[in-house]
C-alpha cells in the first residue's frame, strides 16, 4: 500500500525548471544575413534609401541605410569598427515626416505579452569629423490597426557628448499587444549633422511564463516524501502504544 501511495505521489508531482524556451519572432533580427529591402525576404520594409555595402561614402546623403559591419566603409566620417558583425547602418533622415527606418510584418506577431530587446550604436563619428553631432532618438513602435496609429514600446537616445560612438548599447522592454500588430522603428530627430546610428539584435519574444509549480519540482517531491514517511512513522508509533 505504501509503495502504491509513493508511486501515485511521484507521478502527480510536476518537475519544472521554471522557464520555457522562447523564440525570436523577428526573423534575421541580427542582420547576420544581408538582404535587399526591395525583395522583402523576411517581412521588412523601409522608407529609407538602401545602398550596398561596402560602398565608400555611399551613406553621405541623409536617409540612407546599409547592412554591414564597419560603418566607415560606407561613410568616411563614421566610426571604424573592424570585424564581421553585421548591423543595420543608418544615416538619419531629415524632414520630420516619421520615415520608418524599418517596418516588420509577420503572421507571428499576434496578441500576447512580449519582451522587446535591441542593441543600438551611435556611429558618428571618427576623430576626423569636425561638424555638428546631434543625437538620434529612436522610437520602437507597434501598430494594432494597420498603421493608422502607433504606440511606443521602447525608445533610445544616443549621447554624442559622452562620447558613445562605436559602443553597442542594449535595451529591453516588456509590452502587451491586444491584437495582431506590426513593428517599426523611426528616428524622431531630423538633424543633418550627426544623427547617425546602427541597430542590431532586434528581438520580440513571448514573455517567459514560469513552468508548473505543482510539487515545486524535485525539492517539492523530497519534501512530500519526507512528510509521508513521517506520517507513516506516527501511525506505527500509535499502533504500538495501543
Amino acid at each position: 500500500m505504501k509503495l502504491k501511495i509513493l508511486t501515485i505521489l511521484a507521478a502527480s508531482l510536476t518537475f519544472s525548471t521554471g522557464a520555457s524556451a522562447v523564440t525570436n519572432l523577428i526573423d534575421n533580427g541580427d542582420f547576420s544575413t544581408p538582404f535587399s529591402f526591395n525583395s522583402n525576404p523576411y517581412g521588412y520594409a523601409t522608407d529609407y534609401n538602401q545602398v550596398t555595402y561596402p560602398n565608400s561614402n555611399s551613406m553621405v546623403p541623409e536617409s540612407t541605410i546599409a547592412i554591414g559591419a564597419n560603418p566607415i566603409l560606407n561613410h568616411n566620417s563614421f566610426v571604424n569598427i573592424p570585424g564581421s558583425n553585421n548591423m543595420l547602418l543608418v544615416n538619419g533622415a531629415t524632414g520630420g515626416d516619421d520615415k520608418a527606418v524599418l517596418t516588420y510584418t509577420s503572421n507571428a506577431l499576434v496578441a500576447g505579452s512580449y519582451v522587446f530587446s535591441a542593441s543600438v550604436m551611435n556611429i558618428c563619428c571618427n576623430p576626423t569629423f569636425g561638424g555638428g553631432n546631434s543625437p538620434s532618438q529612436l522610437l520602437f513602435q507597434i501598430s494594432q490597426n494597420g498603421g493608422s496609429t502607433w504606440d511606443n514600446i521602447a525608445s533610445y537616445t544616443t549621447n554624442p557628448s559622452l562620447p558613445d560612438a562605436g559602443i553597442l548599447n542594449s535595451l529591453n522592454s516588456p509590452f502587451v499587444a491586444l491584437s495582431a500588430f506590426v513593428f517599426r522603428i523611426i528616428d524622431a530627430k531630423t538633424d543633418a549633422g550627426g544623427n547617425d546610428f546602427a541597430i542590431d539584435n532586434l528581438s520580440i519574444q513571448a514573455a517567459a511564463v514560469p513552468g508548473p509549480i505543482v510539487g515545486a519540482g524535485l525539492p517539492g517531491l523530497l519534501m512530500a516524501l519526507g512528510g509521508l514517511v513521517a506520517l507513516s512513522r506516527r501511525r506505527r508509533s500509535k499502533g504500538a502504544i495501543a
